[in-house]
C-alpha cells in the first residue's frame, strides 16, 4: 500500500521503510522502527499544508537485495522517476 498526500507542487518526497527482518532476529530495531517512523509522519503530516506531494511508501523484502524498493522504482514512469 502507498499513501500519498498532494502537495502544492509536483515535486515528491518519498519516505521509505521497511517491514521485513533478517532471519532469526525479532526485527524491533530494523522492520518495527522504520514502519512506525512512517506511521508517525503519515499522522503527523495528515492535516497539514505540503510544499512537496508526499508518497510514503513501506516496502518488504529489503533484506533479499532491496527488492521491494526496486520493484517500486521499475514501476516508476520517466516522469514520476
Amino acid at each position: 500500500m502507498i499513501g500519498k498526500k498532494p502537495g502544492a507542487s509536483d515535486a515528491v518526497v518519498v519516505p521509505g521503510g521497511h517491514f521485513d527482518s533478517v532471519s532469526g532476529l525479532s526485527g524491533a530495531n530494523d522492520s518495527a522502527s522504520g514502519t512506525a517512523v512512517l506511521l508517525a509522519i503519515t499522522e503527523v503530516l495528515a492535516d497539514g499544508y505540503l510544499r512537496y506531494t508526499l508518497r510514503i511508501v513501506p516496502s518488504g523484502s529489503e533484506e533479499l537485495a532491496l527488492l521491494g524498493s526496486r520493484f517500486y522504482a521499475q514501476e516508476l514512469n520517466s516522469a514520476e522517476l
